[in-house]
C-alpha cells in the first residue's frame, strides 16, 4: 500500500474546519474527488450520504475534494449553494488549484479512495459506483466495514 498524500492548498473548507489526513489516523477515511455539476458525481452521492450517516459515528470520515472541471465550477458561492442543494453535509475541501488532484494522480470524476486507519490507500473506485449494474456501492461499503473492524 502507499501512504495517502496529505491534503494541500485548500481554498476553502465547507461543512468542516480544516482537516489533515495525519490528524485522522485511527479512522477510516472515505475520500472522493468530484465536481458539483458532474452527473456521474451526482449519481454517487446517495452512497456518500449513506456512508456518512452509517459510519461517521463509528470512526469513519467522508471527505469530498471538490476539483473544478470548468470555470463555473470554481466560484465558491456556486459550490456552497450546490452542496447545500444536494444535501452534502460532510467535509468538503475546495481544490480550485487542482493540487490535491495532482498529488493523488487522479484523472477522473468521480473517484473514491479508501484510506485505512494507518493512513494507507487500500482501495479505490473510478467512475460511477453503479455504472451498468456494477455494485460498487456495496463493494466499497463492505471494504469500509472490513477496514473499520481491523
Amino acid at each position: 500500500y502507499v501512504r495517502a498524500p496529505e491534503i494541500r492548498a485548500v481554498e476553502e473548507w465547507i461543512n468542516s474546519a480544516p482537516l489533515a489526513l495525519a490528524d485522522l489516523r485511527g479512522k477510516v477515511v472515505i475520500l472522493h474527488f468530484f465536481t458539483f455539476g458532474c452527473i456521474n458525481c451526482i449519481h454517487n452521492q446517495p452512497a456518500y450520504k449513506d456512508w456518512h450517516e452509517r459510519f461517521s459515528s463509528k470512526g469513519a470520515v467522508v471527505l469530498g475534494i471538490h476539483t473544478p472541471e470548468g470555470e463555473g465550477d470554481r466560484k465558491l458561492e456556486s459550490i456552497r449553494k450546490a452542496l447545500h442543494d444536494q444535501g452534502l453535509a460532510y467535509a468538503v475541501a475546495v481544490d480550485n488549484k487542482k493540487e490535491n488532484w495532482t498529488a493523488w494522480a487522479n484523472h477522473m470524476w468521480p473517484s473514491v479512495y479508501l484510506i485505512d486507519k494507518e493512513g494507507y490507500v487500500r482501495y479505490w473506485w473510478y467512475g460511477e459506483l453503479k455504472w451498468q449494474g456494477a455494485e460498487g456501492d456495496r463493494i466499497m461499503r463492505e471494504r469500509i466495514e472490513q477496514m473499520m473492524a481491523e
